[in-house]
């Protein structure tokens, strides 16, 4: 008849739940992360672009998250960039949506 350390192999389930957590936790995070990483571009006036966000994007009047709001951009909508220069402006890029004039983060 085999004997069990039964303390090791609460050790062992207690780690191996461990990493599933942290597995989970961080495929979360890249999910959840994937349309916000920094790209630096050089200046692209009149370029078209779409714009890449689940839950759309927000139009400023300036560029800075505290600017007022112009209008919120729908997920595969078309916008044409009117100077692509986010790393003069610290990740935002100028738009131009319909008539409506404004400035958008750059990961988007």
């Amino acid at each position: 008849m085999a004997t069990y350390n039964w303390d090791s192999i609460k050790k062992i389930h207690r780690i191996s739940i461990f990493l599933i957590i942290v597995n989970i936790a961080f495929g979360y995070f890249l999910y959840t992360n994937k349309n916000h990483s920094t790209t630096l571009y050089s200046q692209t006036t009149g370029r078209v672009g779409y714009i890449s966000a689940k839950r759309g994007v927000n139009l400023r009047a300036g560029p800075n998250a505290t600017s007022n709001l112009v209008t919120t951009i729908a997920n595969g909508e078309q916008v044409t960039i009117l100077n692509d220069t986010t790393s003069v402006s610290k990740g935002w890029v100028e738009i131009n949506y319909y008539g409506n004039h404004g400035w958008i983060w750059g990961a988007f």
